[in-house]
């Protein structure tokens, strides 16, 4: 094998080690760590899902390439570690910023004033039906006793289907629209109090799309072999 080849070989295998190299999120070890600056784009509906902080997985999947929901498998942020999390946002962009921290989920959604946006989510079955959702300043502990009714509401409600245990929540936009489901079964102390601070401007989103996934890595790859070739024809002259 000559030296050039044997160096092609070195880096291939280096960047299959680097993408599969686990990271670990206090005591417990991921595949993959997400940063606060890559967004997730579904193009059925043209919105994104963000995350504040970074977000642990071991992988991450779309329904199509005209995707409309993403599903992350074994995923922490900032609370509990759960077995999985679905995800869908329709005539909104949301921003998760609590996951699982003190039995709640944290979003913010944002949307026109004046249209409707709907979020569904799907939890792993321990977790059930939420003790509350609360949409702006309202605390809603009945769902919409049907599906149809939660269709027809022309304003904030949520419905949770028993049988496939997703959480639809459905917001009027006005503003940033503060959305929290929470659940009872569990009690945890209060959290601290936080010091108000002023939102520094989000910095432009990675936007990653379903057929991307792959893409990154093959770009990746074939960068560092156009490297090497040139570096090779160099030493060469």
């Amino acid at each position: 094998m000559s030296t050039n080849h044997a160096l092609i070989l070195a880096l291939v295998l280096s960047l299959g080690l680097l993408l599969t190299q686990p990271i670990t999120a206090t005591t417990e070890t991921f595949a993959f760590a997400i940063s606060p600056e890559v967004a997730f784009k579904l193009p059925a509906y043209g919105t994104v899902i963000r995350f504040s902080e970074t977000l642990y997985c071991d992988s991450w999947e779309w329904d199509s390439l005209n995707a409309t929901y993403i599903k992350f498998n074994r995923v922490k942020m900032d609370g509990d570690t759960l077995d999985y999390l679905y995800i869908s946002a329709q005539g909104a962009n949301i921003t998760i910023e609590d996951l699982m921290a003190w039995n709640k989920i944290r979003l913010t959604a944002t949307l026109p004033p004046g249209s409707l946006g709907i979020i569904v989510l799907q939890l792993p079955p321990a977790y059930g039906m939420p003790g509350y959702v609360k949409i702006s300043n309202t605390i809603y502990t009945r769902p919409a006793p049907t599906k149809d009714e939660f269709d027809t509401t022309d304003g904030d409600t949520w419905y949770y289907d028993i049988a496939g245990r997703y959480i639809y929540v459905k917001v009027l936009g006005h503003s940033p629209v503060e959305v929290t489901i929470a659940w009872w079964w569990a009690s945890a102390p209060s959290p601290p109090p936080e010091e108000e601070k002023p939102a520094p401007s989000p910095p432009a989103p990675v936007l990653l799309m379903p057929s991307e996934q792959l893409l990154w890595a093959l770009a990746l790859l074939a960068g560092i072999t156009v490297a090497v070739f040139l570096a090779s024809r160099r030493r060469r002259q």
